[in-house]
């Protein structure tokens, strides 16, 4: 609709009718409900009619014109609104404002009356709303509902075509994302659920060997000394799986999510693809499993691996629809989705991989070697995207047969250092390199090899895997420096038997005591000391003397706070120290005071308040009575000659008298410090005449 050409149209003007209608509707006084008189203040009028209306077509448009009671009251015949409609659109011209608005009829802005309700029906004339219905090719309804059901269904239709366009521009995406690779269903049945595969046995039977059944091949097994939670090889098939005792439960439910990565079909670049699975194992079906699966999110990049688009699969913008959206879609639930469908980790399928990779930029990345070396584990879909386009040397960490180091790079789980040589990137040794290549180490290896490497200990193997299952890194650092491994094993072992502790228990408390130790300065070169017979008693005898240092090291410093609150106490007490036949008021003269104090009171002044003193922040006082001195009466807090806090026993709130009292006293000390600072003025004075006269 063009603004100009709607301008140059007729508009409607108020007839007599609605002029004179309006001049006779007195209203009705609508007392307010806790008022009982008719003041004009107490109540409202309310009308027939607030709002009046009038419709003309002209020129193919509609024009509805909305006029205000208390305008035809005082004679105006123009409109406050034009609402102009043609046969699929509408807006709506503002003449006191001047402006242009595509808002409803029911959210128009305008002056209303006290009292008016919008859903008060307006009054328009027979032929009006004759005029109205034939226009818009209704039968009989009022003006305003006429209006307001073809604003509405103009809305409707708006949001329909900009749903279907965002929607074709989804559906053109999703047509080039290619069907699922003929492999995949059966790989998330094995390595896709690595973590979901059970060997069901029958714990009732008797002697060593149970029977049971592997649900990964299918077979009957027999078991020796099962333990429930035990990962075992399956004796068929050869995989890893969990012992179940066969009559633990109804039902073992297990959940995985998996990736996959394609090319789209029109060759523009790839999608990865999000799948939730379930796995589900029933005692009523002989533990036979049953395989769900759902795919929730699909990400689109070029071929140069930059990032084109997110799609969801879920309720598209409130329709009731599921279909593909963007996260876009719905923005009330933007945490939901940022926490429900962001794709992180996954299991990726390798299938498809070494045919995907050609002609791209990774295509010397072995990817499809990795993952299948690494089965089960789970990938960081931005990282690994990351890692094959510009992290070439991953390559080399594969050739060389590191295909956990190459998951775990993969996976952005560490970073490779400088040097040209593959054991000068690991910062490890050429020997060392040869054991991680020998037995497919990972990170956890290579950096306790580094610690080994920077003091100086040459390791072998065992000892490396021994260290790494039963020492911390910084547990390497603590006890290794001045013995050998096989001397703190040996010794560790030993430990465990007598005493009979969880290992890891055990092994803090030795690495706390040697940290003791060396605090204490002894000298741990000595057997004895290093190497405790008595490990929790050589502990805690640590334990003790560091506290004891502590504490020594807190009187010391207490010590010295009390030589700087001890300055402090002259002027203090010149300036605050009160007494008459009531009320005494004491200044406290050390840290200890306070804490005596806040004892008594059962308050906080023995924590941060004496450190306020020092700081100049307030000062602490203690209001005693005369006839029981030495009992604690009121904690009071001033800063200069304000009272900030005058508290009882339990923060209670101080009498009415001991607040008079408090007040008196204020008013006396400030007017005997003002007496002071004259006599201290004129003293002053005194002296410069003297020295003008000599």
């Amino acid at each position: 609709m063009r603004k100009k050409e709607l301008e140059k149209l007729k508009k409607p003007l108020a007839a007599d009718e609605l002029l004179k209608m309006a001049g006779e509707d007195k209203g009705e006084f609508i007392r307010y409900s806790h008022h009982f008189n008719n003041d004009p203040e107490n109540g409202y009028v309310k009308y027939r009619h607030h709002r009046y209306f009038m419709a003309a077509v002209e020129g193919g448009y509609l024009v509805v014109g909305m006029f205000l009671r208390k305008d035809l009251v005082a004679g105006e015949r123009e409109a406050c609104m034009y609402l102009y409609f043609s046969k699929d659109d509408f807006i709506t011209y503002d003449v006191r404002k001047g402006k242009w608005s595509a808002a409803k009829i029911d959210m128009l802005d305008y002056d209303r009356e006290p009292g008016q309700r919008q859903e008060d029906f307006a009054y328009s004339r027979k032929r009006d709303e004759q005029c109205v219905n034939d226009f818009f090719g209704y039968e009989k309804k009022k003006l305003e509902t006429a209006v307001f059901d073809f604003q509405c269904s103009v809305r409707k239709e708006k949001v329909r075509l900009k749903q279907k366009r965002e929607t074709d521009r989804i559906d053109r995406v999703m047509e080039c994302v290619p069907e699922i690779p003929a492999g995949f269903l059966a790989w998330v049945e094995g390595d896709g659920t690595y973590g979901s595969r059970y060997i069901f046995y029958h714990a009732e039977e008797r002697g060593r060997a149970k029977s049971g059944r592997c649900s990964c091949c299918g077979a009957d097994v027999m078991i020796e000394k099962p333990k429930r939670g035990e990962q075992r090889k399956c004796p068929s098939c050869g995989r890893a799986a969990f012992l179940h005792s066969w009559n633990q439960g109804k039902s073992v439910q297990d959940t995985a999510v998996v990736g996959l990565i394609q090319k789209m079909t029109d060759g523009s670049g790839i999608v990865v693809r999000r799948f939730q699975i379930e796995k589900s194992y029933y005692r009523e079906n002989e533990w036979k499993h049953f395989t769900g699966w759902r795919e929730d999110v699909r990400e689109t990049y070029s071929m140069e691996l930059h990032t084109r688009g997110h799609y969801e699969y879920g309720q598209f913008r409130s329709t009731g629809i599921s279909r593909w959206c963007t996260t876009a879609n719905e923005p009330a639930m933007k945490n939901w989705y940022k926490d429900g469908y962001y794709f992180d980790d996954a299991r990726f399928y390798p299938g498809n991989i070494r045919q995907l990779r050609k002609g791209t930029i990774f295509q010397y990345v072995p990817l499809e070697g990795i993952l299948r070396k690494n089965p089960g584990k789970y990938i960081k879909k931005d990282a690994l995207l990351w890692t094959i386009k510009t992290r070439p040397q991953i390559e080399y960490l594969y050739k060389m047969k590191l295909y956990r180091l190459a998951g775990q790079y993969l996976n952005e789980e560490f970073e490779l250092g400088q040097g040209r040589k593959p054991w000068e990137k690991l910062t490890i040794t050429k020997e060392q390199l040869e054991d991680c290549i020998r037995h497919n180490a990972g990170w956890a290896d290579v950096k306790i090899m580094q610690q080994l490497t920077e003091l100086g200990y040459r390791a072998s193997w065992q000892d490396t895997e021994w260290l790494k299952e039963n020492v911390t890194g910084a547990g390497i650092r603590t006890l290794l420096p001045g013995t050998t491994i096989h001397r703190l094993k040996r010794y560790l072992k030993a430990q465990q038997r007598e005493n009979e502790t969880n290992r890891a228990v055990l092994l803090q408390e030795y690495i706390d005591y040697m940290d003791m130790a060396r605090k204490l300065d002894w000298d741990i070169q000595d057997e004895f000391i290093r190497f405790p017979r008595k490990l929790e008693e050589a502990h805690d005898n640590a334990a003790e003397l560091i506290n004891e240092r502590r504490e020594e090291l807190a009187r010391l410093e207490q010590d010295k706070k009390d030589a700087a609150y001890e300055k402090l106490l002259p002027r203090m007490k010149e300036l605050y120290g009160y007494e008459d036949d009531a009320y005494k008021i004491v200044i406290p003269e050390k840290k200890a005071d306070f804490i005596a104090e806040g004892q008594e009171q059962h308050n906080c002044v023995g924590g941060v308040y004496f450190d306020r003193v020092l700081e100049r922040e307030s000062v602490v006082l203690f209001l005693r009575k005369k006839e029981d001195i030495e009992k604690s009466y009121c904690t009071v807090e001033m800063k200069g000659f304000e009272i900030k806090q005058c508290y009882e026993a339990y923060n209670r709130p101080a009498g009415e008298e001991t607040k008079k009292w408090m007040e008196q006293y204020v008013k006396k000390i400030e007017k005997r410090e003002q007496k002071r600072l004259e006599g201290r003025r004129k003293e002053k004075e005194a002296r410069q005449r003297i020295a003008v006269a000599v």
